[in-house]
């Protein structure tokens, strides 16, 4: 449960790299599901290609759609959460059941950062806002709008290249060939900037993704064959 009263500005959210690297990851990992299984059903020759193109910017479009989805739903419930909180601490106002739910909330984060002294104010000056504030209905805002939209042109933008191999190519093995090699690509790169987000070892990290993904297309060639 997210602890506040008011909500955070969608642009602290927008610049979340870890969120944004997760949805791009999961966003390759489907396409390149999606084309491993969808290349042996398309015709061969340059309507196969067509359709292969088609097909995977449908796909793409169909997970950025869910993605920005999923940034509003996950906005309702954060905020649904701390409306819900609210309200029971009005109906029940127990500052030490309120505070003991502060604390399992938020200790796993402060207590390598603050003593518990310093952790102990802060839940006491959240509980007094807690007290002060007046219930808010929870409704779609505008800027859950603005931030779904924008996450799903982030992810959509991340993970239409998978598609572009079969717009120049009317070969449709060699192209799915190649638009697995730019997924893989893709997910290194993306191994890589979430390593330094958070610190883990950069190759060694861009090592797993990479052996993750080819052997993802290794098993699905050998199923296919």
């Amino acid at each position: 449960m997210n602890i506040a009263v008011s909500s955070p500005p969608v642009a602290v959210r927008l610049r979340d790299p870890a969120s944004h690297l997760t949805e791009v990851m999961f966003g390759l990992i489907t396409i390149l599901i999606f084309t491993l299984a969808a290349g042996d059903l398309v015709q061969p020759g340059a309507t196969g290609a067509r359709q292969m193109l088609f097909a995977t910017i449908i796909c793409a479009l169909g997970w950025s759609v869910i993605d920005g989805v999923m940034f509003v739903v996950h906005n309702l419930v954060r905020r649904g959460r701390v409306a819900r909180f609210v309200q029971e601490y009005r109906i029940r106002p127990d500052e030490d059941y309120a505070l003991n739910a502060i604390e399992k909330e938020l200790d796993a984060t402060l207590a390598s950062l603050v003593t518990e002294t310093v952790r102990g104010r802060y839940y006491w000056q959240i509980l007094a806002s807690i007290a002060a504030a007046e219930p808010q209905k929870v409704r779609i805002e505008r800027e859950d709008l603005f931030g779904g939209l924008t996450s799903a042109l982030l992810v959509f933008c991340a993970i239409i290249p998978a598609a572009l191999p079969f717009l120049w190519m009317s070969d449709v093995p060699a192209a799915l060939r190649v638009s697995n090699g730019v997924v893989v690509g893709l997910l290194c790169i993306n191994g890589y900037v979430w390593a330094r987000y958070t610190s883990a070892s950069r190759w060694l990290t861009v090592s797993l993704f990479a052996f993750l993904s080819v052997g993802m297309i290794v098993a699905a060639t050998r199923l296919g064959s």
